[in-house]
């Protein structure tokens, strides 16, 4: 790394958190185009875990119960040494 970006990249850390981050936002748009969404409201963890509901054991596939029986059957036809 050159001298000049050293210091810079020095500079940076040692500026308050928040400058930091306004000095990585700036850099991003301005050299890759990437727009900053920290204006979009994160779900929250009630929010995703709401999403999913466990499934009862009854309610399994067909093609794993199968899978199931097939390895049970493995099980039970080789003898073990």
């Amino acid at each position: 790394m050159s001298e000049q970006a050293t210091e810079l990249i020095e500079r940076i850390e040692q500026a308050p958190v928040s400058v930091q981050r306004e000095v990585a936002t700036v850099v991003l748009e301005r050299q890759f185009g990437c727009r900053a969404n920290s204006t979009a409201p994160k779900p929250r963890i009630a929010e995703i875990a709401g999403r999913y509901r466990a499934q009862p054991d009854a309610a399994t596939d067909v093609k794993t119960q199968r899978f199931v029986e097939a390895i049970q059957a493995s099980k039970v036809a080789t003898p073990s040494p």
